[in-house]
């Protein structure tokens, strides 16, 4: 299982931007042009993760301060349950050692938003409880409640409010938008 770094123009994005299509509801993802915009920063890594010729899964992250920050993470739907996402997520933790991890998780409100975070902790991450409202991704997009889940401890008051800072101003562009 390899994890690759790609781009709109690498020949197996595609197949990545389908997972992704696919894994995420309309007001938790990019637009294709969102997503071009994404590709321009140069600490945005969108990565498609492969065994051999086919594509698994895609992981989404920011290098912010000293955090990275998990903005979309999925598993093909018909792979999911194999193992293979606590394989990926490992795979980024030990490339990246001296970091810590950060992601944005559905409130558990269904059993379906249960089960990601029961798997989310079972990798790692811990369960903030500070209230967090993802931005919207555009004009047409709602915001979104959300838990903030990190990786390998929990943070404080203080380390949460840098880190929603970073995060809104970094990924959802909200000091240059001021829509957040």
């Amino acid at each position: 299982m390899i994890s690759k770094k790609i781009n709109q123009n690498h020949p197996k994005f595609n197949q990545a931007w389908e997972i992704y299509q696919e894994a995420f509801p309309e007001d938790e993802k990019r637009t294709i042009k969102g997503q071009l915009i994404a590709f321009e920063q140069p600490n945005y890594s969108f990565c498609c993760v492969v065994n051999e010729c086919e594509v698994l899964g895609i992981v989404a992250y920011w290098q912010i301060l000293e955090y990275m920050f998990v903005e979309h993470f999925a598993v093909k739907n018909e792979l999911r349950g194999q193992g293979i996402g606590a394989k990926i997520l490992r795979n980024l933790f030990d490339k990246y050692p001296k970091f810590k991890f950060i992601l944005e998780a559905d409130l558990p409100i269904d059993d379906t938003s249960k089960k990601r975070i029961k798997f989310y902790e079972s990798v790692g991450f811990n369960v903030n409880e500070y209230e967090y409202v993802q931005p919207p991704y555009g004009a047409t997009k709602k915001p979104v409640p959300m838990k903030i889940l990190t990786y390998p401890e929990k943070i404080n008051d203080k380390s949460f409010e840098e880190i929603k800072q970073g995060i809104y101003e970094v990924v959802y562009l909200c000091k240059k938008k001021g829509n957040c």
